[in-house]
């Protein structure tokens, strides 16, 4: 369970190549998906931009402390392209 991990471990995983990104989204999107009727944490989810980025990272060769790691923006953020809440 990579979603269950610290950020240090999963970031590790990931320079290791022992976890890949793609995977990794995977876990989180999954577990996203079973808590959200309970939860009700997420208003948008970018599943299919998220897994491309992991895609893409899984075939670059350069490394740093957060990459492959997903994230969360809280909604009262504005992202360009996204509809205001």
């Amino acid at each position: 369970m990579p979603h269950r991990l610290s950020l240090a471990q999963q970031s590790e995983l990931i320079r290791r190549r022992s976890l890949s990104p793609v995977e990794l989204v995977a876990t989180h999107l999954r577990q996203m998906e079973e808590q959200q009727s309970r939860l009700n944490g997420f208003v948008v989810q970018l599943a299919a931009d998220a897994l491309a980025a992991a895609c893409r990272m899984e075939s670059e060769a350069a490394y740093g402390p957060l990459r492959g790691i997903p994230l969360t923006v809280k909604d009262s953020f504005d992202i360009e392209g996204l509809p205001r809440i």
